[in-house]
């Protein structure tokens, strides 16, 4: 998935400075002075405000102008136009800003959250927990079948898949038809190397 940022502008001002020799048209001619501001849209909803910005051309021409290629009193008359318009951000732009951390702490706490849950169902394993494996060939699961007091016995998943996406379309039960134990202590040391990656229990 790609997202695709815009850069919003509208201008603020918009003067001219008489007075001006164009190196390019050779003409006595003026300077148009634009004046702009503006935020970044992600997805349409505003981001992050653009600090006010300026374009000078030429009136005759239509080139653009450098500043370096002003003279000290059109430098001087370009800062002072450009000093002198007042441009307040609206708190709109800052809108998707909140949206997004919004968004961002809510999935950050709901995964720590998880996490927990997590760490209980490692150490008290129960019947029908499936396990969300990740080894050198892929992705698959495993089926909890019994627990004892120091083991635990699943049923492995017939099928590896190439993507952790796809894990739901393997997770049903005519696939899983291999019974192996593990010492709880194999479980436990899996889960931390992150070879079981996500612990799924139905809760009553």
């Amino acid at each position: 998935m790609t997202f695709h940022l815009d850069k919003i502008f509208k201008v603020l001002k918009r003067v001219q400075i008489d007075n001006y020799s164009c190196g390019s048209c050779n003409k006595k001619t003026n300077l148009d002075l634009i004046i702009k501001g503006g935020y970044i849209t992600l997805l349409f909803i505003p981001m992050l405000p653009l600090k006010k910005d300026y374009t000078l051309t030429c009136f005759n021409c239509g080139k653009r102008i450098k500043k370096s290629d002003l003279n000290y009193i059109e430098k001087e008359k370009v800062v002072n136009e450009f000093n002198s318009t007042r441009y307040k951000v609206p708190f709109r732009h800052f809108s998707g800003i909140l949206i997004v951390l919004t968004i961002l702490g809510f999935a950050i706490n709901t995964g720590v959250q998880m996490k927990k849950k997590e760490k209980e169902y490692i150490l008290k394993p129960n019947k029908k927990d499936v396990y969300l494996i990740k080894n050198n060939f892929g992705y698959t699961t495993y089926k909890v079948q019994n627990v004892t007091s120091d083991s635990i016995f699943v049923y492995k998943n017939n099928f590896i898949v190439d993507h952790f996406s796809k894990i739901k379309s393997i997770d049903v039960d005519t696939n899983y038809k291999i019974l192996q134990g593990f010492k709880l202590s194999e479980v436990i040391k899996m889960y931390n190397s992150n070879i079981i990656y996500e612990i799924n229990r139905k809760e009553p």
